[in-house]
């Protein structure tokens, strides 16, 4: 929940890049910052062997939400629809909502500002579903999240197995949705003017859990998005 102030840019490029594709990524980026109405303020650029892109963006909060404090009984929601950048970079076709999530993602900004008065706790999906419920669990406190609640389609549901893939994994343990995790209570939901997707409840069973749509409850791995592994 902060008013963005700017946006620093990084770079580390080879020598030989093409001063096309230089131009590329700078109007990319300035492209962004006028989407999001935020002056690109500074940063570095250096040699590499190849090409490295780090941004930081500034804002400002005057009441900056928390991962962790939710209470019991809580709501767990969820700004808009997760798995379908996890798909999206699966396919080959660019031209669907899911490569399109995929490489043209938006931040909730937005929906940040107004969640600060309304929300208890909030994150945002980088890494997978499964792996910010976990990085936001505390003692004694659990999570149960319900996949019907999740809507999945089917042509999701049958996209997946074209590709020999499985479609919970994808919603669950990709990320890349950037999406707002958030917990809210339900006298507080009824007044959100926000469009969002309840997909679970705060428990106190200290465990995190799914609720298949067949009715059995399976435990959720910690498995998500892993920054510093190499294949």
């Amino acid at each position: 929940g902060a008013e963005p102030l700017g946006f620093l840019l990084s770079m580390a490029i080879p020598k030989d890049l093409d001063i096309d594709n230089f131009k590329e990524i700078i109007g990319g980026v300035l492209q962004a910052c006028e989407f999001y109405s935020i002056p690109l303020i500074g940063g570095d650029t250096n040699e590499a062997s190849e090409i490295i892109i780090s941004g930081t963006a500034l804002g400002i909060s005057d009441k900056p939400l928390m991962k962790d404090t939710y209470n019991k009984g809580d709501l767990i929601a969820i700004t808009g629809d997760i798995g379908l950048a996890a798909l999206g970079f699966e396919l080959d076709n660019l031209d669907t909502i899911y490569t399109k999530k995929s490489l043209k993602p938006e931040a909730r900004i937005k929906e940040g500002l107004i969640l600060k008065d309304y929300a208890t706790s909030a994150t945002d999906i980088t890494d997978g579903l499964a792996s910010e419920l976990y990085t936001i669990k505390k003692d004694g406190f659990g999570f149960m999240i319900y996949e019907e609640m999740l809507n999945i389609t089917d042509e999701y549901k049958s996209l997946a197995n074209s590709l020999d893939l499985d479609y919970l994994d994808l919603v669950l343990h990709v990320g890349e949705d950037f999406e707002l995790l958030f917990t809210i209570s339900k006298d507080n939901l009824e007044k959100l003017p926000v469009d969002c997707k309840v997909i679970g409840e705060v428990t106190d069973s200290d465990v995190v859990e799914l609720t298949l749509e067949n009715g059995f409850v399976e435990e959720i791995k910690n498995k998500g998005y892993e920054h510093y592994v190499s294949e």
